[in-house]
């Protein structure tokens, strides 16, 4: 199994990570950072697309917030041992 978690430079988005065995994105927002959203049944690609965007917030609220289901938790359910860090600030050039 291997997630990927990403800081984000966001005003509405924290933290997202990706499990890619089950595709879920799970979602810390910096409203509610004891609360972990769980997206179901997400496209690989959506996440990329989500990490990738030039504003994560309007990414979220058309492509993700109301096209799947999602349940929210009240604790981190990610194990540092199973992550790969990715810092979304960080420019490839």
């Amino acid at each position: 199994m291997k997630i990927t978690l990403t800081q984000l430079d966001s005003l509405l988005l924290k933290q997202v990570s990706f499990e890619e065995a089950t595709n879920t994105l799970q979602i810390i927002f910096k409203h509610s950072a004891e609360d972990v959203y769980v997206y179901n049944d997400v496209e690989v690609i959506k996440f990329e697309e989500l990490r990738n965007s030039e504003s994560l917030g309007s990414y979220f609220a058309k492509n993700i917030r109301n096209n799947y289901e999602f349940e929210k938790i009240e604790y981190p359910i990610i194990m540092e041992s199973e992550i790969d860090m990715v810092d979304h600030n960080k420019e490839d050039k």
